[in-house]
């Protein structure tokens, strides 16, 4: 990627965050860069391209946050380390987050990818899930379909926490990461064998 593209995607998604999708055009990134409209659409032709590559950039962001996550001493551990990633990684681009059902309904690229996303991701989660099953870190299923609804809620909390935010705060703020993040590690806490939650208590404590 050339070194202006890299400026005008940087430059967007300050003004993403800032301003939200409904506030930005291509016209207000060309002045934030003093570069004209038409240098801008020689790299990027319209607003939504840029969109849709910082999707991109952010899906990639997580992939390796969850690659590097493995090399973790234990399985909570990784689940810890990818969880906190995660979620900095939405704060970072959390302007998707701020209109989420909007960016999915008027980008059908986007809406296809991450639908498929997220069949990936559920068998990641359901892989994870047998691996700390296996430790008797974590219970077996004592309900039908326990675990993939287990994967729903997180799913529901990661994708839509920064919408509460800005319903009851108006605005999402880097301090609410850190709650958030904690939110959503307990949500696995009642799943846990004793030994799990010894093991859970452990690394909170070190964090």
């Amino acid at each position: 990627m050339s070194r202006t593209k890299e400026k005008i995607l940087k430059q967007s998604l300050i003004l993403f965050n800032d301003q939200g999708l409904d506030h930005v055009s291509l016209r207000s990134i060309s002045n934030a860069l003093n570069m004209s409209v038409g240098n801008l659409q020689y790299h990027f032709k319209k607003r939504e391209d840029i969109i849709h590559e910082l999707y991109f950039q952010l899906v990639s962001t997580i992939d390796i946050a969850i690659e590097n996550s493995g090399n973790t001493q234990s399985k909570l551990e990784e689940f810890f380390e990818t969880t906190a990633a995660i979620v900095n990684c939405f704060y970072e681009y959390r302007f998707i987050f701020q209109d989420f059902t909007s960016v999915m309904n008027q980008h059908e690229a986007i809406r296809t990818h991450y639908q498929e996303l997220m069949k990936n991701r559920k068998l990641q989660f359901s892989a994870f899930i047998g691996s700390l099953i296996k430790r008797n870190l974590m219970r077996k299923e004592l309900l039908p379909n326990e675990y993939d609804h287990l994967f729903v809620r997180f799913q529901i909390l990661s994708d839509f926490w920064m919408s509460s935010s800005l319903i009851e705060l108006e605005k999402v703020a880097q301090k609410e990461v850190s709650m958030y993040t904690e939110m959503i590690h307990q949500t696995i806490f009642p799943y846990l064998t004793e030994t799990g939650k010894e093991a859970y208590l452990m690394i909170q404590k070190s964090i």
